[in-house]
């Protein structure tokens, strides 16, 4: 087989998300992966993995088949999420304190939040967050996430990425 017909995608900083997505999903993802600087654990916001979700979103649907799909989720779960903080909480996403946050993400994993959109449900929107939060987190840095390596030397493994031969 040509490796040329593969070729790894590599990190070119296009992005999918706007500012105030990115910083919506990186609030989000620092829940999910927190960081434990006392002990020297490093986090999603640390790994760079939201770089890793709007590098993916960025792609051409021909990368990987679901990719139309997540930009969907994404921008309209994250419109979702912005309407019910505003509606229960009376300010934006952005302004909430981690507990309200996590409050909305323990909803979002039981499918509570009220008037949701019904184009997904809202476990599989968490599902997607928790899975691309890790992936951001431990994936070879040339898809945007793991910056320097950062995870990948926390747990030891410090060997560089390489394309796979395809022959």
């Amino acid at each position: 087989m040509n490796n040329n017909l593969y070729p790894f995608p590599i990190f070119n900083k296009l992005n999918f998300l706007t500012e105030k997505e990115y910083q919506q999903v990186e609030l989000i993802f620092d829940l999910i992966y927190p960081s434990d600087h006392v002990n020297g654990i490093p986090g999603s916001i640390d790994a760079k993995a939201v770089d890793f979700v709007t590098q993916l979103l960025s792609f051409d649907d021909k990368v990987y088949y679901k990719i139309s799909n997540w930009r969907l989720q994404y921008r309209e779960g994250l419109k979702e999420l912005e309407v019910y903080s505003l509606s229960e909480y009376k300010k934006p996403l952005l302004s909430l304190v981690k507990s309200e946050i996590l409050s909305i993400l323990k909803k979002l994993e039981k499918d509570e939040i009220t008037n949701w959109s019904p184009t997904f449900k809202q476990s599989t929107l968490l599902e997607l967050f928790i899975d691309h939060c890790i992936q951001g987190c431990f994936s070879d840095p040339r898809w945007g996430g793991n910056k320097n390596e950062i995870m990948w030397t926390w747990l030891g493994w410090v060997k560089p990425p390489q394309d796979i031969n395809f022959k």
